[in-house]
């Protein structure tokens, strides 16, 4: 169980080995806690006015169950992030496992959403190049026939309301799991 000390010590930890963030401190005033998670913010030692901002937030979110932490970005607002580090989008790459459907209709739509794709590798030349392609609907189908069915190695950060939709609408049961490292 990562208690608001343990979750400190990893910050302080990520801000040791961040050369950007070298002369930056916990910025206690700040530290938000969930059920799940722990928000632990930073600031500048000696703030500098005329730097501007952006990119990333200036702290990190740690599991209570784990000692997994993620940094959020600046594209979305920190509740969104927190939400979705709290069903397991924490950056990188996942495979989507669904297990069970309950709405077919809404299943193919979301999964159509969500962007899902594969990788197919053509030879020229000696030269082995890898082509992102998205999956057709037919493809989808076809792999929905037989559960439980994968689509590996996907990237999901930023689809937050996405999963959130699937999780409130229960249109599908799935597991995310990180990829694993792979050739391709």
């Amino acid at each position: 169980m990562t208690d608001k000390s343990s979750a400190i010590l990893i910050t302080e930890s990520f801000l040791k080995g961040n050369d950007t963030y070298q002369d930056y401190i916990i910025d206690f005033d700040k530290i938000l806690e969930r059920d799940t998670l722990w928000y632990i913010p930073f600031k500048e030692s000696i703030p500098n006015p005329s730097d501007l901002l952006v990119g990333a937030y200036n702290g990190i979110i740690v599991d209570k169950n784990s000692t997994d932490y993620f940094q959020p970005g600046s594209a979305l607002d920190l509740e969104k992030w927190m939400y979705g580090f709290k069903i397991g989008l924490r950056g990188g790459r996942y495979d989507l496992v669904i297990e069970k459907i309950n709405d077919y209709r809404s299943t193919l739509e979301m999964l159509d959403k969500l962007r899902l794709t594969y990788v197919k590798i053509e030879l020229e030349n000696g030269t082995e190049w890898k082509i992102p392609k998205d999956f057709k609907r037919k493809e989808i189908k076809k792999r929905l026939d037989k559960m439980p069915c994968t689509f590996k190695n996907q990237a999901f950060t930023f689809l937050i309301d996405e999963f959130r939709q699937i999780r409130n609408e229960r249109m599908f049961e799935y597991r995310l799991l990180r990829t694993e490292d792979r050739k391709h």
